[in-house]
């Protein structure tokens, strides 16, 4: 079989670029190979320290740690302080003379423990004029059922009605003032009531637990609701605050 000249140039053609591709992926696949990697000596260490070159100097010295106690005393001022919701001022809720006393500094008490007893001969008068307007107050009610049953048979106008009704509530908005500032005061209102026993004293009740810091008034001193008793300090919250200048600070 015989072979033209084209196609003996065209066969030697890819003959020598095959070769080339071949040489090309021999030589990448060759320098992929990565050179071997020298790893660092680690430093010397001792006492499981690593020491550097600088440590290795003869001035360096290297020792174990140790606890040790490190005083300094310095010289400085302060007060004892309380927050201002631990410090409790006692006051009564009406004027009168203190009659009795429970008390005095250093004791301890617990919230509502008796601390003190005022009179006031006046408390009498604001509980007669509970009492009358309680009647009064029965006697309206009473008047006012009546009238209504006759409007309701249309025996009575309505004019005789809403006065009738407007004094009721007129005598129930003064019945039930007094009653509040008796009953503020610490005065027995079931007791009055129902017994008709009248109180001329009341007393003032602890109303945190605490110690006695102070008292402030005597046996017979007259006194207002502005007047300061005693003074009750809860110590659980008791703090030092000191005045520290800058130079004498570690």
């Amino acid at each position: 079989m015989k072979i033209s000249l084209n196609h003996k140039i065209r066969l030697f053609s890819g003959l020598l670029v095959g070769l080339l591709f071949w040489g090309v992926f021999v030589e990448s696949g060759c320098s992929s190979e990565k050179p071997d990697e020298q790893v660092p000596e680690p430093p010397a260490v001792s006492n499981g320290l690593a020491i550097s070159e600088i440590e290795k100097n003869d001035k360096v010295q290297i020792a174990s740690l140790s606890k040790k106690d490190l005083q300094h005393e310095i010289d400085c001022t302060g007060l004892v302080e309380l927050p201002p919701t631990e410090l409790v001022f006692v006051h009564s809720r009406a004027a009168g003379f203190v009659k009795g006393l429970k008390h005095t500094p250093g004791d301890y008490v617990k919230k509502g423990e008796l601390l003190a007893i005022i009179e006031n001969p006046k408390l009498i008068e604001e509980q007669r004029l509970l009492m009358e307007a309680k009647a009064d107050l029965e006697y309206a009610e009473g008047d006012f059922e009546r009238i209504r049953q006759l409007k309701e048979s249309e025996a009575t106008s309505e004019k005789k009605y809403q006065e009738s009704l407007a004094r009721m509530k007129k005598l129930q908005a003064t019945y039930n003032g007094f009653k509040s500032e008796l009953d503020a005061l610490g005065i027995n209102i079931t007791r009055l009531e129902q017994e008709g026993v009248f109180q001329s004293t009341i007393s003032v009740y602890a109303s945190t637990t605490g110690y006695i810091h102070s008292v402030d008034v005597n046996l017979g001193q007259m006194i207002q609701p502005e007047h300061k008793l005693m003074e009750i300090a809860n110590n659980e919250h008791m703090h030092l605050e000191l005045n520290v200048l800058s130079k004498d600070a570690p």
